[in-house]
């Protein structure tokens, strides 16, 4: 008996002795990591890490160098803003009566497909710049393609002190899911052990050192194809709270450096379903040429100059449907009743043979829009007969996007604007915004105190859809020709507010009739640096984009030029190129603008041109 109570006695004393030695080895490991962590923290003082959001495997995510560069030219010394535009120059030294505006965003608000002078952004500074005995007020663009919030609060900490801003403003939230497709096109699961390894290195500096998740980070040596995205609420909620701590961190450093912010929703092409507006018909890029001008046509209220060009393009191809539709469409737009019930009725008896509802697709919409004009109590019955057959469908993204687009087509514009929505907050495209990305910029503008401005909502409003489409876009995100005249208005209304300025200004819906007005059957551009869109001689551009690359564009021009195209224009548009490109290329531009006065010593736009890069882009 006394041995099994010594035995019990000394295993007693054992596990006591075990659970001390437990004990302080993890008091031990815990300070030991204590002291490693702040060892850590210590070496980031002296080497600061990389931004822990802002790292992204996307080599167009990629962070710019810390220090603003700065060059002289004629003895003047300007700072080069990390933006798309690489020749925008901003003085560093600002004028006693200068307002500065920083704009934060991707390449929606770069512009992405036009020329810089073309740009919202630009066209909404000269508005604001109009005044000679107001302020000077410049809109410097930080706009880069690709780059989400993340990387543009990033950007503006290293850079927004020097450019001595007095507003900030933000339109930005189309690139937020990018870095995340990335990660999923290397796998479903990785997305979710970034997400992780994000939460380790924003909390302890030992994993922002260590990086222990460094395998779920490919290095940034090419980009992806980026397929869809499964937006699943883990991933949804890291990248809607990435966009708030963006936003917070935009805030905090405005505060210091002593700017006001303000904060704007993101316009989005709801009717962005299949790629293009005449999905039927291919993309734009693809389309004959008389489905180009007659897209440009409809637009700029001239459905008239598209009648010919169709007409021929049929008698080549008189089985082309999508050709005969849209030559309905012009002469319906055109007053031509009679005409265009004839080729109306000729699309309508095609798609329903045997009296049967198409079933592809693209027939039920070239069918919807026949009918619609066509109108009567034959074709409400044909109409019905679509919706119901189109609904009878198994549900699916195509039959969903099919629904939005029978709608619209019909003219049921309340009801095509529910499937839109329902299609955008389904849609797996990691390329743009979504409305809960607007939801999260306005509580968050009203988290910080900051001003907000529903620039999103105010687009809405001007489209006769109810919700922007292809009327202002020409993809998903960037603007066409009218879409940067209505957004230039929009934000220069906003910014006078803001900024007290005493400027008058016309609302954009005068804004853009006067821009339709003036182009309305014009078969070039307009040639004034101010109205000039980079469409030269090319003007279905203006509905599409214009060409990216100033000196893809010389080509153009010198191709048109051997086409027989009218040799004061286009030396004109040569200058335009060379001015849209900033001071460096200036003397260039003049030189041509003096070559067109040669030719032609009243040649349109070449003196005022003259002016404008003299004054304007010297100031």
């Amino acid at each position: 008996m006394r041995r099994l109570v010594g035995i019990s006695m000394m295993s007693r004393m054992v596990s006591s002795r075990r659970m001390r030695f437990v004990f302080f080895t993890v008091i031990a490991v815990v300070a030991g990591l204590l002291l490693l962590e702040l060892a850590a923290r210590g070496f980031e003082k002296i080497h600061p890490p990389e931004p822990v959001e802002a790292r992204s495997p996307l080599a167009y995510q990629q962070l710019p160098p810390e220090k603003v560069a700065q060059t002289n030219i004629d003895g003047r010394d300007y700072f080069m803003a990390h933006s798309e535009w690489d020749w925008q120059l901003i003085p560093v030294h600002k004028k006693p009566k200068e307002i500065r505006v920083v704009l934060l965003g991707g390449s929606a608000l770069a512009g992405l497909g036009f020329p810089r002078t073309g740009t919202f952004t630009c066209r909404a500074e000269r508005l604001l710049d109009g005044s000679p005995s107001g302020p000077t007020v410049r809109l410097i663009n930080l706009g880069r393609t690709g780059c989400a919030s993340a990387q543009m609060a990033e950007i503006f900490v290293r850079s927004g002190e020097e450019l001595a801003p007095d507003l900030v403003v933000t339109i930005m939230g189309n690139n937020e899911y990018l870095d995340a497709a990335a990660h999923f096109s290397r796998g479903p699961e990785v997305p979710k052990r970034v997400i992780k390894a994000r939460w380790m290195e924003r909390h302890l500096a030992l994993a922002r050192l260590f990086r222990p998740m460094m395998r779920a980070k490919q290095p940034p040596a090419s980009n992806p194809v980026l397929m869809g995205l499964p937006r699943t609420p883990e991933v949804r909620k890291f990248v809607n709270n990435r966009l708030r701590q963006s936003l917070h961190k935009i805030h905090a450093e405005t505060k210091r450096i002593g700017a006001k912010m303000l904060i704007c929703t993101v316009p989005l092409n709801y009717r962005y379903q299949w790629g293009d507006v005449w999905s039927f018909a291919g993309n734009f890029n693809n389309y004959p040429e008389a489905l180009r001008i007659a897209r440009w046509a409809l637009a700029y209220d001239c459905p008239e100059k598209a009648v010919e060009p169709l007409r021929q393009l049929l008698a080549e191809s008189p089985d082309d449907t999508a050709a005969r539709l849209i030559l309905g469409v012009c002469l319906h737009a055109a007053g031509r009743i009679e005409a265009a019930t004839v080729e109306l009725e000729r699309v309508r008896d095609k798609l329903m043979k045997d009296n049967r509802i198409p079933t592809r697709w693209n027939e039920r919409s070239m069918l919807a829009w026949a009918i619609q004009l066509l109108k009567g109590e034959e074709t409400e019955k044909i109409a019905d007969e679509l919706l119901v057959a189109a609904e009878k469908e198994p549900s699916s993204v195509i039959r969903d996007r099919g629904l939005a687009d029978l709608y619209y087509y019909l003219g049921r514009y309340d009801s095509a604007r529910e499937w839109d929505t329902k299609n955008l907050i389904a849609d797996t495209r990691p390329y743009r915004a979504y409305p809960e990305t607007n939801e999260t910029l306005m509580t968050t503008a009203a988290e910080l105190g900051a001003a907000s401005y529903d620039l999103a909502g105010r687009l809405a409003g001007l489209s006769s859809y109810g919700a922007p489409g292809f009327d202002f876009f020409y993809d998903y995100c960037h603007y066409n020709t009218p879409g940067h005249v209505v957004m230039a208005q929009l934000l220069a209304i906003r910014l006078a507010r803001e900024l007290k300025l005493p400027v008058r200004l016309d609302s954009p819906q005068v804004a853009l009739q006067r821009h339709i007005d003036m182009r309305r059957g014009r078969l070039t551009d307009l040639p004034e640096m101010t109205e000039w869109m980079g469409a030269d001689f090319d003007v279905p551009q203006l509905v599409d984009k214009c060409t990216l690359d100033y000196t893809k564009a010389l080509e153009r021009l010198k191709q048109a030029l051997e086409a027989g195209a009218d040799p004061t224009l286009a030396e004109v548009f040569s200058g335009n190129w060379h001015s849209q490109a900033g001071i460096i290329f200036s003397e260039k531009a003049i030189s041509h603008y003096r070559r067109a006065l040669a030719i032609d010593p009243n040649a349109a736009g070449a003196n005022e041109n003259i002016a404008f890069v003299e004054q304007y882009l010297h100031r």
